[in-house]
């Protein structure tokens, strides 16, 4: 049973991806196969390294210090070693 099941889907997906004014019939078939998209979350490290961080919120925000930190950093250079003289 679970065999035929298998069978007419396959033939439904390979009918829906010959014809193709028939892509989003397509797509929804090829969903209900495999069902929905699962989204994985990648834990990071804390600052120090001590601890991984698991949960989203957590994750967001670790994320957001690190860029801050990245992108608001004091250039140690002498800015008036850049001037162009002429």
């Amino acid at each position: 049973m679970e065999n035929q099941w298998w069978i007419e889907k396959t033939h439904k997906i390979q009918h829906y991806a010959d014809n193709n004014n028939e892509l989003q019939k397509f797509y929804e078939a090829i969903k209900a196969v495999y069902g929905p998209r699962q989204h994985s979350i990648h834990p990071v490290n804390s600052k120090d390294g001590s601890t991984l961080i698991k949960d989203q919120q957590g994750i967001l925000g670790r994320w957001a210090d690190h860029l801050s930190e990245l992108f608001n950093c004091i250039n140690p250079d002498d800015p008036t070693s850049l001037a162009i003289t002429h």
